[in-house]
Parts: C-alpha cells; sequence; structure tokens
C-alpha cells in the first residue's frame, strides 16, 4: 500500500474511533466519504423509525401466563390440529392504505384483519406486528372495505372495536364481526348435534352510528327508530314500507340509511357533521 492510501485509512480509522466523522472534522482527503456514508448507515433506522411512528406496532404478546383459556389453549394445541374455519376475516395479507388522525396517508403496506382478536395486523419483512395505538388511525382501507375503529355500546360500558363502514354520512350504518371458538364436540349418537373438530364461528351484527355518539346495535322496534329518527321516523317509515325493505337485511339496510341522510341534506339540519 501507498504512503498516500496508508495515510487516509489511518485518518479514517482515527475519525471513527473519535466520532469525529459525525462531527465533520474530518480532513478534506475523507470528507467526500461522509454523506454517503451517513445515508447508508442512517437510512434503514430512520425508514424504521418513521415506520414505527406511524403505524404504532409491536409483535403479538405471546405470553400465556396473561392470555385467557381459549388463547392457553390455542397456543398450546399441535401445529397439525384440525381447525375449521379462521379467525381472520382473509387468512392472506392484503395491500391496504391507512389515513392517520392527523391526515396523513400513508400507503404500500400489508394487512389483514384479525377478527378473533379485533386486531389488525400487519407484515413487515418476516414479522407480523400489530397496530396498537388504533385510535390514531382514522380509516383503513383494506381492498373495497374500510375500517375505522369507534367506540361502541357494550353491555354495561362504551367499548371500542373495528367496524367495516358500509354507509358514511351523519348516520353511520357499520358492521361489527365477532369471531366464536367452539373446542370439538362430536355427536355419540346420530341424534346429537356437535361439532367434531375445534372451529371458528363468524358473527355480523349491523350497527348504526349517529354523529360522533358510539355506534348501537341496530334494532327494527319502532322505539327505536323513533327515537334515533324523531321528526324524521314517519317519512322513514314510509319508505320502508314502499320499497318493502327489512332492517335485517344489509343492503336494505344501506338503502334505509342512505335515505335518512338525505333527508338530512334536504332538511340543512344544524348537525355537527361526523368524523
Amino acid at each position: 500500500m501507498c504512503t498516500e492510501a496508508k495515510a487516509k485509512a489511518k485518518a479514517i480509522s482515527e475519525a471513527l474511533a473519535k466520532n469525529d466523522y459525525f462531527c465533520g472534522r474530518l480532513n478534506s482527503s475523507v470528507s467526500f466519504m461522509r454523506p454517503f456514508f451517513l445515508i447508508a448507515l442512517l437510512f434503514p433506522l430512520l425508514l424504521k423509525a418513521q415506520q414505527d411512528r406511524f403505524y404504532f406496532v409491536q409483535k403479538p404478546d405471546s405470553n400465556l401466563l396473561t392470555a385467557n383459556r381459549v388463547e392457553r389453549y390455542l397456543a398450546l394445541l399441535d401445529e397439525k390440529t384440525l381447525i375449521e374455519g379462521s379467525m381472520y376475516l382473509d387468512d392472506e395479507f392484503a395491500p391496504a392504505n391507512l389515513v392517520m388522525t392527523n391526515r396523513q396517508v400513508l400507503t404500500q403496506v400489508f394487512l389483514r384483519y384479525n377478527v378473533f382478536r379485533d386486531q389488525m395486523e400487519m407484515i413487515r419483512e418476516s414479522d407480523t406486528l400489530l397496530i396498537t395505538k388504533p385510535g390514531e388511525v382514522g380509516l383503513i382501507t383494506i381492498g373495497r372495505e374500510q375500517f375505522r375503529w369507534l367506540p361502541f355500546e357494550g353491555r354495561d360500558t362504551v367499548a371500542h372495536g373495528y367496524f367495516e363502514v358500509v354507509s358514511e354520512g351523519f348516520y353511520r350504518l357499520l358492521v361489527r364481526r365477532v369471531m366464536l371458538f367452539e373446542p370439538a364436540n362430536p355427536p355419540y349418537t346420530a341424534l346429537q348435534i356437535g361439532n367434531e373438530y375445534d372451529r371458528f364461528v363468524p358473527l355480523e351484527f349491523l350497527y348504526l352510528q349517529v354523529g360522533d355518539e358510539p355506534a348501537v346495535r341496530l334494532k327494527r322496534s319502532s322505539a327505536f327508530l323513533q327515537k334515533t329518527f324523531g321528526s324524521q321516523w314517519p317519512a322513514i317509515k314510509e319508505f320502508i314500507k314502499t320499497a318493502n325493505l327489512s332492517l335485517r337485511k344489509r343492503p336494505d339496510a344501506e338503502r334505509v340509511v342512505r335515505y335518512c341522510n338525505s333527508l338530512l341534506e334536504s332538511d340543512k339540519p344544524s348537525h355537527t357533521a361526523p368524523r
């Protein structure tokens, strides 16, 4: 190695040892390397930090001590154990977009909805991660389906969870999905009813959100509908009767909710706009 090359190598070595490289005090013979070195070193870290700041992700908790009975049972199952159905809305990760509450938009992410745990999972490299602050994500679009993390009336208190958005507006029609797990209960006689294998059973419920209020189960009772729609209920009732619609059916419920929002547009009420 020539004398000049040895001098440059020694300068770089000494500078890295003293952190002079990052303080900008290298001599001119090696200063041209600084921007490329910093970019190569910091870019992966900055990219990951940006993703974590936006995705609010962490690896799923596999601590059996904090898991409920069903989770512990599932964790201890052999991988070859047959389970009917799936805990996911779709087993495959799909391209998705996220609109944050601060209006920033994230694209080119891959998500899937874990209905059983009511969690959004993201794949990054070979890791499966979770959105741990769903309240900071305003809207999630996976394929043609849109999801929001919203408050809703539970049995005794207001809870939060993911809802598929069917129709937007002051009256927002939503679908709440629940995945039940049923352990194997094989029938021993032809007269018995049971399931031969463990299985996941999907359930869907229609919900209605009025403005920013917690979403509630959509009921067909006149008392519920009159309380919800107030003075507009007679017109809505006539619309349902004339069109022969049923609030049990998702397409019919969507038509009714769209009609309700159209009445608001024509009346120009003093309601606050939904989020």
